[in-house]
């Protein structure tokens, strides 16, 4: 047998309707004007949107079911720049996210990379001597 805490036919049939009492709606209307404060940036609304997104992926990644690149892509913008924004959002949501790295990890990989600066191995570095290499070359030729 089924246990409606109280609620009785009438009122279960009216919370399947949609006729929810005031107070429900009132929390909810506060708890989603709450979620909107957070995540809307003032003035800026391509921030705003890439708040926005970021937290739908973080809170259901099925329903988006786009990569964090591909919407970096589609918002011209890094995937680094939605990863900080995601970890921000995880932060201050309490959110956890499969899809994100742990602390410990980042601080491991932070700290790889500056190392490899420091022993000017970074790919950036090896790139731009490649290029100035390559630019030489060129010159040489002329």
């Amino acid at each position: 047998m089924h246990n409606d805490h109280g609620a009785q036919a009438a009122g279960i049939i009216r919370h399947i309707d949609g006729d929810l009492d005031e107070p429900n709606t009132t929390r909810a209307a506060h708890a989603f004007g709450e979620f909107l404060r957070r995540i809307i940036s003032p003035n800026q609304p391509k921030t705003t949107a890439i708040r926005f997104v970021t937290f739908a992926t973080i809170f259901s990644p099925e329903l988006m079911s786009v990569s964090l690149l591909k919407m970096a892509s589609a918002l011209n913008v890094t995937r680094a720049a939605l990863s900080k924004h995601a970890i921000n959002l995880r932060k201050e949501f309490n959110l956890t996210w499969r899809g994100g790295k742990s602390e410990a990890s980042r601080t491991a990989y932070r700290n790889a990379q500056l190392r490899a600066v420091a022993a000017g191995r970074h790919s950036l570095q090896v790139i731009a001597r490649r290029k100035a290499a390559a630019a030489r070359r060129r010159k040489k030729r002329r």
